[in-house]
């Protein structure tokens, strides 16, 4: 049996408009029969509800519906502080014409996909990202793809949006910097521009965390003499699983997922040399042996403290290990592991790490690269924003002399960087001694005492400072208060007098630290941000506005004076280190506190001489001991991550994508890599469905249908719902419409939310008893279904159940009164109407 509902007709071409019975004008081509039973307006109302109204929010919509989901929005003015984007196809945009795509004034723009990037940044995105207001949705046209174009743009918008979040929160990061930077301090004591052109005219070797990196290895050892080898901190582990020393290390990122991924390096010794952004993570960099040298600012404001650095280029550890590497004068480095893609089995790592361990990657976007042995991987918002940084990089180090070679072809393609294999890279013949030029700055303890007495200086000034600014924030929230609740205009203007006061203070007395106060509050500060304003600010709205302001002010102070009194303590607990006759109670308790338990290791290791108590020999071995068991820890919050990101749930979701654009090489790759993944129960079953997904997308529906049988036997799973739908899908496909209503039914008894289309599919079948029935019993678990009661009464109309009908269209009004599709209905009672 076929009907127009299980099979699609032969569709017009994509510029012939037609017009429902409810008078939506829509191209047929884009939305077929979306809107024919019932109209745009409930369509539009059952599928987006009221969220497509937050306050608010920046809405970018993919698609316009034949332009009527635009004027939908239009219609209801949109909402209060949101803004709208939508994206169209070129081809439609060009039917739609100017006078469809008005109405939204100034609070809303429809374009064409490559201008929506563009057009989001002067609608304010970062400001909407900051608030975590920006709403993705998907038209019925985008979501029906009728038009194959809107899959693949679907699939754009998603990897360009995800890479435009990331790149938002990225720019917020410094709070977290600035903390570090304070705990650092103490440590942060050879600047790296010591190491200015040491190696100049001298080959290095760069090993990261790609999977190409074991493949370079066994060429590592056998050139280890002739190179020096840099590495950055998370491939440790690696390193030292096959014996591997660097010469270099590299970190910078802030996090404590930093030291789960790179803990490893504090057992290299100090015959290693660690070069570090000011930021590093204090748990490495506080229990680090060797010598280090920092990159950055020693401090968060403006100081004679804070040296030159060297270039520092982010956002990864590569992209600065490859700028440091040029200021240390190497005229060439070789890439191992710096892959900014994936591999075909889905690794994003290398051996070793906790990604490898986890398994493949499964939830990724839309976002491929070319590598160089021509093949398309996938890669995620940061590796490409990575390679794009890397891009502009690399042509930055050539024309200062300094070539980026990569001889992995599994790696991205990076324009400047050259492919070149292993075997035909020319290294000189003499040895280097890195390690002996690493070494010529040792730390002594009267530069640490030296620094550390400077630093305290500096650290009570900005707790002075703090205190200060806290003492105006307060005066100023009352001030403020003043202005706007006086009961007298002479209180209201001597309230704006003082008011004017504090701010004059807070930008010239104690502007820098001032300054530092917002950068530590970005978040509370930023809620003052109106990316959108409808209306003026009234009195109360602006009273509002300043309470928000100066309690930030209030909570940053009150923050930054926490980060400098804890600051003035480590640094008084690293004076204590050096004492003839420490308080080693205090030392240890400061130790734990921070959890740089390796710390008792690095003081003994300082100070052979000393003799500790018994009972402070137990306090450092307790500390040891406590040291030892966090580094051998292995199930840490990064490999949770990374079990989560190679989650089979992940797996089944990216399936399901991959299906949708018809990504059958994709599915293949994917199906490759569950081939070892560790979780051996629900494992095989999911292997079934991407096999079924696979054979879908190569137009094998029997093969198809073979797969998903075992995930049916086996009963309740994760993978029921999936694969019960997929059956349905297919029995539409091969025109078997009594199995296709089997896996209705089975849907309908996992979930209620399915008996609409299970009541659909029965109407389709020539049953339309049994489908009022499936309504009837689905509206007595959900009676305000608006859509479903409309759904009922347009079955009982097409059916000739005229009063039945009435009786249905009569409740429905009575409970939402102004219905207009009801409405339509009730006229159309007394018309002949077609049947099916």
């Amino acid at each position: 049996m076929t009907t127009p509902a299980l099979l699609a007709a032969a569709s017009p071409p994509v510029e012939s408009f037609t017009v429902n019975a409810f008078g939506d004008r829509y191209l047929y081509r884009v939305n077929r029969e979306s809107f024919n039973k019932l109209g745009a307006a409930a369509v539009f109302q059952a599928y987006f509800g009221d969220r497509l109204f937050a306050e608010n929010t920046l809405h970018i919509v993919i698609g316009t519906d034949s332009g009527l989901l635009l004027q939908h929005v239009a219609d209801r003015g949109g909402a209060s502080g949101s803004r709208y984007l939508f994206v169209e196809l070129p081809e439609v945009l060009d039917q739609l014409g100017a006078d469809d795509r008005a109405g939204l004034g100034d609070k809303g723009l429809c374009v064409a996909p490559e201008q929506w990037i563009a057009q989001a940044r002067s609608f304010k995105i970062n400001e909407y990202f900051y608030i975590n207001s920006v709403a993705l949705w998907q038209s019925l046209a985008a979501r029906d793809a009728n038009l194959p174009d809107y899959a693949e743009l679907v699939w754009e918008i998603d990897a360009e949006l995800a890479h435009l979040q990331w790149l938002a929160q990225a720019e917020l990061g410094n709070e977290t910097f600035t903390d570090c930077q304070l705990a650092n301090l103490a440590e942060n004591l050879e600047p790296a521009t010591r190491l200015k052109g040491v190696f100049r005219g001298r080959t290095a070797l760069l090993l990261a965390g790609g999977p190409s990196l074991d493949a370079i290895l066994p060429w590592t050892f056998e050139h280890r003499e002739r190179i020096v080898v840099m590495a950055v901190s998370r491939v440790s582990r690696r390193l030292q699983q096959v014996g591997l020393i660097p010469d270099l290390v590299f970190s910078v990122d802030p996090t404590e997922l930093s030291f789960d991924v790179s803990k490893e390096m504090l057992e290299f010794g100090d015959e290693v040399a660690l070069i570090h952004a000011f930021h590093m993570t204090p748990l490495l960099l506080g229990q680090w042996r060797g010598p280090s040298f920092y990159l950055g600012d020693l401090l968060p404001w403006k100081s004679p403290r804070n040296p030159a650095s060297l270039p520092n280029s982010g956002p990864t550890v590569t992209n600065t290990a490859l700028s440091v590497g040029q200021a240390l004068g190497f005229h060439r480095i070789i890439l191992a592991g710096v892959d900014l893609c994936f591999s075909r089995s889905g690794h994003t790592h290398a051996e070793g790490s906790n990604e490898r361990q986890a398994g493949p990657r499964f939830d990724l976007t839309g976002l491929q690269v070319e590598t160089y042995g021509g093949w398309l991987a996938d890669t995620s918002p940061d590796f490409a924003h990575a390679r794009f940084n890397l891009e502009i990089q690399a042509r930055q180090l050539a024309q200062l002399g300094c070539e980026l070679i990569n001889p992995s072809p599994d790696s991205a393609r990076v324009a400047q960087v050259r492919h070149c294999p292993l075997a035909d890279i020319d290294l000189p013949e003499e040895p280097i001694d890195a390690r002996t030029i690493l070494h010529r700055h040792p730390s002594t303890a009267t530069a640490r005492r030296q620094h550390v007495s400077s630093l305290l200086r500096e650290i009570r000034r900005g707790i002075h400072s703090a205190r200060a600014i806290r003492a105006l924030a307060v005066e100023a929230l009352d001030h403020n208060l003043g202005i706007y609740r006086s009961a007298t205009g002479d209180r209201s203007r001597r309230s704006k007098i003082l008011l004017d006061r504090v701010e004059r203070r807070l930008n010239t007395r104690h502007r820098l630290f001032a300054k530092l106060t917002k950068r530590l509050g970005i978040r509370d500060f930023l809620k003052v941000t109106r990316p959108f304003d409808d209306e003026e600010m009234d009195s109360d709205s602006a009273q509002r506005l300043g309470t928000v302001y100066y309690e930030a002010y209030r909570d940053g102070s009150e923050r930054l004076l926490k980060l400098l009194e804890s600051a003035e303590q480590r640094l008084c607990s690293r004076l204590e280190e050096e004492a003839e006759r420490p308080d080693l109670a205090g030392l240890c308790g400061q130790w734990q506190r921070d959890r740089q338990f390796g710390r008792a290791r690095l003081w003994l290791e300082r100070h052979p001489g000393q003799a500790p108590a018994a009972r402070e020999l137990g306090d450092l071995g307790a500390l040891h001991q406590a040291y030892r068991e966090v580094l051998l820890a292995t199930d840490s919050k990064h490999l949770r991550r990374a079990r989560q990101h190679s989650s089979l749930a992940a797996a089944q979701q990216r399936a399901r994508i991959l299906l949708r654009n018809r990504q059958g090489d994709k599915l293949r790759d994917l199906l490759e890599s569950l081939a070892d993944h560790p979780d051996s129960g629900r494992g095989p079953l999911t292997r079934h469905l991407v096999s079924a997904y696979l054979a879908e997308a190569e137009g094998d529906h029997d093969r198809a249908l073979q797969e998903l049988h075992p995930i049916i036997e086996a009963g309740p799973s994760p993978l029921l719902e999936d694969a019960l739908m997929r059956v349905f899908l297919v029995s539409v496909e091969v025109e078997q419409p009594d199995n296709a209503a089997f896996a209705l039914q089975c849907l309908a008894q996992l979930s209620p939310l399915y008996q609409p289309q299970h009541a659909e599919m029965l109407r389709l079948l020539g049953r339309p008893l049994d489908a009022a029935d499936a309504y009837s019993a689905f509206l007595q678990r959900f009676p305000d279904d608006a859509y479903v009661h409309l759904r009922l009464a347009r079955l009982y109309l097409d059916i000739g159940a005229v009063d039945s009908c009435r009786l249905l269209l009569t409740h429905i009004l009575e409970k939402w009164p102004g219905n207009t599709t009801a409405a339509e209905l009730s006229h159309m009672l007394d018309r002949p109407v077609a049947s099916g």
